[in-house]
């Protein structure tokens, strides 16, 4: 037991912050190449419908969601 104790430097404290480091770095570089490779959903038939009828702009159509929103 003494000798378990006795291997815990500063040195292995360090070693355990490193590796930390680059296991959750390699995580996060999975995670963030899954995200972005990932299939789009597709746009409903809707909201493809009013945009292609509609000649509103996208600022037109922004003001008009805010306006939805505000009524909740």
């Amino acid at each position: 037991m003494d000798e378990f104790l006795n291997s815990l430097t500063p040195q292995f404290f360090d070693a355990m912050v490193i590796a930390a480091i680059l296991i959750g770095g390699a995580l996060a570089a999975v995670r963030l190449y899954r995200d972005f490779t990932r299939p789009l959903p597709p746009e409903s038939v809707e909201s493809t419908a009013q945009s292609a009828t509609s000649g509103a702009s996208d600022a037109e159509r922004f003001k008009q969601a805010l306006e939805e929103d505000s009524t909740i």
